[in-house]
């Protein structure tokens, strides 16, 4: 019998079942008393717990049978990610496609992936580590945080510029320090945050409780030089 997509008021998200069999027992009211993420999460936990008590050899079946399947279909793993997510209308805004979405992008194991994609772990007695996903992991987020950086920057270029009329000795010398790293720290968060990282240590920050990284960051320096790049002035 074919599964069928039963709205859940309040979690943007569906309950599939087969005739009377919900998939989540009481899924109306487990909704109503939980947030969406664990709401999502929910199923794969019960999946997961149902799964380490099979023998190894009949869950590598199981999965080997899923990976088969495929085959039948022309379908491997990239061109299903690439359909599921983004290249088929139809599916895009299909009840049970978008709840399988939203399912693993909001799994405790999607970020697992990604570190596991980024960084394999190396197999006991096979020699080479691969490089898995690691270039296109480095690059995407380089290529992500280089514009975040750049957005921040023009954020705090707006905020501290002043007319060259108004630059006087006494205006700089009014500068208040805690004032510009507070508005720094708001505007420019993610910046704030490697400065902050490359001044400071995790060990430095764990052993000193008495002494503010914040002064030694000295950001309004470093982005006077940059912003001189885009043209722009910090006072």
């Amino acid at each position: 019998m074919a599964l069928q997509a039963v709205d859940i008021p309040g979690t943007g998200g569906f309950s599939a079942h087969t005739g009377e069999n919900l998939i989540f027992d009481n899924a109306r009211e487990r909704a109503r008393s939980i947030s969406g993420k664990d709401f999502y999460r929910a199923r794969t936990a019960r999946l997961q717990r149902t799964t380490t008590t099979l023998a190894t050899e009949e869950l590598r079946t199981r999965v080997l049978n899923v990976l088969d399947y495929m085959d039948k279909q022309d379908l491997n793993l990239p061109l299903l990610l690439w359909e599921l997510f983004w290249n088929n209308d139809e599916l895009y805004s299909d009840d049970k496609a978008r709840y399988a979405r939203t399912e693993l992008m909001l799994s405790e194991e999607f970020e697992q992936l990604l570190r596991l994609w980024h960084k394999p772990t190396r197999f006991h007695n096979k020699g080479v580590k691969t490089r898995a996903a690691y270039d296109v992991l480095e690059t995407f987020v380089k290529e992500t945080l280089s514009y975040e950086i750049d957005d921040e920057m023009k954020k705090v270029a707006n905020a501290m510029h002043s007319p060259q009329e108004d630059l006087s000795e006494q205006y700089l010398l009014s500068i208040k320090w805690e004032e510009c790293i507070a508005q720094v720290q708001v505007l420019a968060p993610r910046l704030w945050g490697l400065l902050r990282h490359a001044a400071y240590t995790p060990q430095q920050d764990e052993r000193n409780s008495m002494k503010s990284p914040d002064s030694v960051c000295d950001p309004l320096a470093f982005f006077q030089n940059c912003i001189d790049d885009i043209n722009c002035r910090l006072f």
